[in-house]
């Protein structure tokens, strides 16, 4: 019987090393919600795999989102829908990257 591979382990930075990915994604997304595409007035730093999933803080595992968003995508009535959007948004990112 093969034996289920072990997903790497989550990688939790501290808070200053967190911080400083947080400016490293706002850079990136130039202030812009990857959902609405609004500039973000409150900055929200979504895991694509949650945290309590074992998502990493690193840079491909984080998308920047407006307030509004991030608030729907963690309970609004289309919340599984942009939960995918988040990860296929973030999926296309990294694959363009490897081309």
């Amino acid at each position: 019987m093969p034996s289920n591979p072990k997903p790497p382990p989550r990688i939790k930075l501290t808070p200053k090393k967190y911080k400083e990915l947080c400016s490293q994604v706002w850079g990136k997304y130039r202030g812009i919600c990857q959902i609405c595409h609004r500039d973000t007035m409150i900055p929200q730093y979504h895991h694509t795999t949650f945290r309590s999933q074992g998502g990493s803080d690193t840079i491909e595992n984080i998308i920047l989102l407006c307030f509004e968003c991030h608030k729907e995508i963690h309970g609004g009535k289309d919340a599984q829908k942009l939960r995918e959007l988040a990860v296929k948004i973030k999926k296309e990112e990294i694959d363009a990257k490897q081309m």
